[in-house]
C-alpha cells in the first residue's frame, strides 16, 4: 500500500506513514485488504493451493490432527535421551571408557536432530547405528543391550515418515485430515 501524501510504500499493518508521519486512513486499510488474495476459499478448511497457511512442519504439529505425531515423537525423543544418559552414566563415568563419549555425542544428536526438525534420516541414522552397536556388544559380551534405543528409534522413524507425509498431503491439497493422526 502506498502512502497518499507522498507515494512511499507502506507496511501492512502500519498506523502511520515512516517516511512522511502522515496517518494511514482507515479507507486506505480496508482497500489495501481487499487486493490481498485470501488463504481461504469457500470451503471450510480448505486453503487455495499456492496459498499456504502453515509454513513448516512445527507448524503442523501445533494442530489439533497432529497432537498425536508430536506426543509420540517426543516420547521417542525421551527415550533416546535416557539412552545417551544411561550411555554416559555406565560407560564414562562408571567404566571410564572416555571412546563412550562418541556414542553419547551421536545418540544425543540424532535423537535432537528427529525431535527438533522432525527429520526421518535423523532416525533413520539412529536405527541403524543402534543396531549396529547392539551386534557390537552381543560379539563382545555374549549379551545384546541397546535394544531400547532399537525400538525408539524405530518409532520415530515411524512416525517421522508420517508427518513427510501429512505435510506433503498438505502442501499438496491445502487440507488436513477431519481427524487425529495415529501411528499404527
Amino acid at each position: 500500500m502506498k502512502c497518499q501524501y507522498c507515494g512511499n510504500e507502506i507496511q501492512p499493518g502500519a498506523t502511520i506513514c515512516g517516511f512522511c508521519n502522515s496517518p494511514v486512513t482507515n479507507e486506505q486499510q480496508n482497500v489495501y485488504q481487499a487486493a490481498q488474495p485470501s488463504a481461504y476459499n469457500s470451503t471450510p478448511g480448505m486453503v487455495t493451493p499456492g496459498m499456504s497457511v502453515l509454513s513448516s512442519k512445527k507448524e503442523l504439529l501445533e494442530t489439533p490432527q497432529c497432537s498425536e505425531l508430536k506426543k509420540n515423537l517426543k516420547a521417542s525423543a525421551i527415550v533416546g535421551y535416557i539412552s545417551a544418559s544411561l550411555t554416559f552414566l555406565a560407560m564414562v563415568l562408571l567404566l571410564g571408557n572416555y571412546y563412550a563419549l562418541i556414542d553419547v555425542a551421536l545418540i544425543l544428536g540424532l535423537t535432537l536432530g528427529f525431535h527438533l526438525t522432525y527429520n526421518k534420516f535423523c532416525a533413520i541414522g539412529l536405527l541403524v547405528y543402534s543396531i549396529v552397536n547392539c551386534i557390537i556388544a552381543l560379539v563382545d559380551t555374549g549379551s545384546p543391550s541397546g535394544w531400547l534405543i532399537i525400538l525408539a528409534a524405530v518409532y520415530a522413524m515411524m512416525i517421522t515418515f508420517k508427518i513427510d507425509k501429512v505435510w506433503k498431503d498438505y502442501r499438496n491439497t491445502g487440507t488436513l485430515p477431519n481427524e487425529v493422526i495415529k501411528i499404527k
